[in-house]
Order: structure tokens, then C-alpha cells, then sequence
């Protein structure tokens, strides 16, 4: 037992010298792939290390664990952590913590948690949507977190992340370096974490990439919604260390839209502006999936797209049913009828090039590919004709004019303007505005 007091700090000692040295070589250039793997597998032994020596979780989980023991905490009610127990393990990053809470569920296998960071975008820091209850996006986040942790059978850590939320690149590059070192000294393997998982709105999508870029461990899986994407002519914004990344975007989302413009580099904001400004890009080896979002038939703006949140794991269940090689798709959610799956289609059918290419990476016959194509392009066709019956002929790949997007996005951003400048006292229910179009 004794030697459990020394080798767990000493394992993270050494891997944190290790990660300081791997940033330098890969700031370089030099042997960047080989010297990737070879720290991977130099975590992976740390790792093992430190699980032969008896992993130690923070106060805050113990005590939520002893409180659950004794009755004095429900197994499946939130518990907050206060800003003592955040300070006292946190330090300075406290202050970049707007909000902490636990959930465990009965079903749990062990007590190694995951971390959720939830983190918000441009103008929206100290905004309820990210930290406080009466929010019903916040309370949508929760549920996410929540319906997660029942999915991994694991207890959840959310972290509701605070940055300036300035629009500028200097504030997101800040605010992604500052986030990776939060989850590089407290999180990962070698803290006593399993997984890692992130969820952002907006500009905080472009933070969680820059962050992603100085992890010396994996994220599992990133939720994006309204991403404006600027990867193509900036690479610090593009994603890296992950598994698997959803990116939830509205075709009409016209903040999205004109938040793609590089205003680090006026040269390049043009190209990067034309080349995407919504889509992610495939990676090799990476699951990424760019899926366009109706609900109940209506596409939504920049702010109500967060409604999604609640139903991202019922929507990547689907998705993950459906569809294989197609990665570009358009989803419509039943978000009036609860219980129900969305109606997912394929928005992008993939080229003849494309075919081949996975053919070749997965060293599977051309008839298994083929058969799988055709499944998915038959369950496309079916769901376009059912959304085409339920909404009286509307295509889902439906494109409203230029000025209803316009006047729906306006109409969302003063409702928010309002919120911020506390211009809505009269109104007796402030999440009203977000049930109606």
C-alpha cells in the first residue's frame, strides 16, 4: 500500500514531462507520427501503472459516494459541487469553471467517472443556457449528460467550461489552450478518468478544437451544434484526438454562416469562407458525420438548434443504424412527440471515387459495399417519402428564401439580446419564445 502513495504521482510526473517534451518535438515537425505512438503507448503504461496502484478519485466524488452510501444523496439526483471543493482541487482553473455537477446511476460497473465539458460560444459567457437550471436548454444539456451516463454505465462528471466568449481568434485560441491544460492536469487516464466526452454551441465548437490539438489524451466523442467552420483556412481549427464527431447544423443558420470568416487572416477568409463554412471534413481512421437538423419540420435558427440536445443519443442511434458510408445527412426530430426516432436521409450522396476508396480501406468485397449502399440509399428514399407524407408534400431538403432565414434568425438573437440586458421582467414565461418559429 505503501507504494501506492509515490507511483501514482510519480507515473503523472513523468508523463507530464513526457507530454512538455512530445509538445516541443511535435512543435517542430520532427518524427511527429512515431513520436505520437510512442507516447501513447508510454500513457498506456503509465495508465497500467497507476491501475496496479490503485486509482484515486477527487474528494468531491468520495464524498458524493459516501453521502449515496449513508441515503444523505439519491444514486440518480444531481449533486453540485460548491465553489470550496472546486477551488481546493482546481486552483486558478476555478475560474474557468462556471458550473460543476455529478450524476452516478444505480447501474454503474465502477466508479471511474467520464467528463462532460459543456462549452459555450461567441457573447454567451455568464449565460444561463450553460449553467443555470432554469434553463431549458441547460436542463436539455443535463438530460444528454444524464441518458450518457446510463449509456456507459459509468458515473458523469459535467463541466460547464467559462471563457471571455469574445469574437476574436486570440479569445478562442486562449480559451482552447487554457481548456486543454484544464483536462491535461485534472482529467484523462492518468487522473483517474475513463473517457472524455464534449458538447459546444457556436465559436465553442472552434474552442474545443484548438484544445483538442494539445491533448496528450483522446476525446471519445464531440457534439457540435452550429460549428462555424473555419478548418479549411485555419488549421488550429481543426479537430484532432477524437473518435467521433456529430456536427449539428441548421441550412439556415445565418450567424453560422457568416461566423466561418477567418478575421485572423483576411487572405484566406475568402477561400475558407467558399469552401465550407458548415461541414466538418472526413478523417481517415475518425467517424465524422455532418447531419442538417429540422424540427418537427421547421428548420431552426442559430439559438433554437440547442433544443437538439436532449435528443443526440436517440438521434446517433439512428443514425448509426442507418447509415455507414454516408456521412453527410439531413435529420428531422420529432421534438412534439416525445419517444419518437427521427426521420434521418442522406443529404450527400458519396461519389463512385469515394466507393472505391472505402472498398480498398476496409478490404471488403465490392458486392458487400455495393449491398450496404443500396440499404442505405433505400432507407434514405424511404424516410424522404415519409417526411414528404407527414408535412403535405415538403421535401426534408426543403430550403427556405433568403429573407424568411433572415427574419428567423433576427427574430431568435433580439429574444437572446433581451434575455442578456434583462429587457424580458414583464414576461411570464421566459422560455416561451423557445416553442415557437
Amino acid at each position: 500500500m505503501a507504494s501506492c502513495v509515490w507511483i501514482a504521482p510519480g507515473a503523472r510526473l513523468i508523463a507530464g514531462w513526457a507530454a512538455v517534451v512530445f509538445k516541443h518535438i511535435a512543435k517542430y515537425g520532427i518524427l511527429l507520427d512515431v513520436m505520437k505512438k510512442l507516447y501513447l503507448l508510454f500513457t498506456l503504461l503509465c495508465v497500467s501503472t497507476l491501475c496496479s496502484a490503485r486509482l484515486v478519485l477527487p474528494s468531491y466524488w468520495i464524498d458524493y459516494f459516501d453521502q449515496v452510501h449513508v441515503g444523505m444523496q439519491s444514486s440518480e439526483a444531481w449533486f453540485d459541487v460548491d465553489r470550496e471543493q472546486l477551488m481546493t482541487r482546481f486552483g486558478e482553473y476555478e475560474q474557468s469553471i462556471d458550473r460543476m455537477q455529478l450524476f452516478a446511476p444505480d447501474t454503474i460497473t465502477n466508479r471511474q467517472p467520464v467528463v462532460f465539458a459543456l462549452v459555450h460560444g461567441t457573447w454567451a459567457n455568464n449565460h444561463p443556457d450553460f449553467f443555470d437550471e432554469a434553463s431549458l436548454y441547460y436542463r436539455g444539456v443535463k438530460k444528454l449528460a444524464q441518458d450518457l451516463a446510463f449509456h456507459l454505465k459509468a458515473p458523469i462528471e459535467l463541466v460547464s467550461y467559462a471563457w471571455s466568449g469574445g469574437n476574436t481568434f486570440i479569445d478562442r485560441y486562449h480559451a482552447g489552450k487554457r481548456l486543454a491544460s484544464l483536462l491535461n492536469d485534472y482529467y484523462g487516464p492518468l487522473n483517474s478518468y475513463r473517457m472524455a466526452y464534449a458538447y459546444a454551441h457556436s465559436h465553442g465548437c472552434n474552442v474545443i478544437n484548438i484544445a483538442s490539438q494539445e491533448l496528450v489524451f483522446g476525446l471519445d466523442t464531440l457534439y457540435y451544434v452550429a460549428s462555424p467552420v473555419i478548418e479549411a483556412s485555419e488549421s488550429l481549427y481543426r479537430p484532432d484526438n477524437f473518435r467521433s464527431l456529430y456536427n449539428m447544423y441548421s441550412d439556415e443558420d445565418i450567424v453560422q454562416w457568416a461566423g466561418a470568416i477567418n478575421r485572423k487572416s483576411s487572405k484566406q477568409s475568402v477561400a475558407g469562407f467558399l469552401a465550407g463554412a458548415r461541414v466538418y471534413e472526413a478523417q481517415q481512421g475518425r467517424d465524422v458525420f455532418n447531419i442538417r437538423l429540422r424540427f418537427d419540420g421547421k428548420v431552426p435558427g442559430h439559438v433554437k438548434i440547442k433544443k437538439v440536445a436532449p435528443q443526440v443519443l436517440r438521434l446517433i442511434k439512428v443514425v448509426r443504424e442507418g447509415y455507414h458510408h454516408h456521412t453527410s445527412l439531413v435529420a428531422n426530430l420529432f421534438l412534439s412527440e416525445h419517444g419518437r426516432d427521427p426521420l434521418v436521409a442522406i443529404h450527400e450522396q458519396i461519389s463512385l471515387e469515394k466507393a472505391l476508396e472505402t472498398v480498398a480501406l476496409e478490404k471488403r468485397t465490392s458486392q458487400r459495399v455495393a449491398q450496404r449502399l443500396a440499404r442505405e440509399l433505400a432507407c434514405s428514399h424511404h424516410n424522404e417519402r415519409w417526411y414528404n407524407k407527414i408535412y403535405r408534400g415538403r421535401s426534408i431538403h426543403y430550403v427556405s428564401k433568403w429573407y424568411k432565414q433572415v427574419a428567423r434568425n433576427w427574430r431568435e438573437i433580439k429574444e437572446v439580446f433581451y434575455e442578456w440586458m434583462g429587457l424580458d421582467e414583464e414576461r411570464e414565461n421566459t422560455d416561451s419564445f423557445l416553442y415557437e418559429y
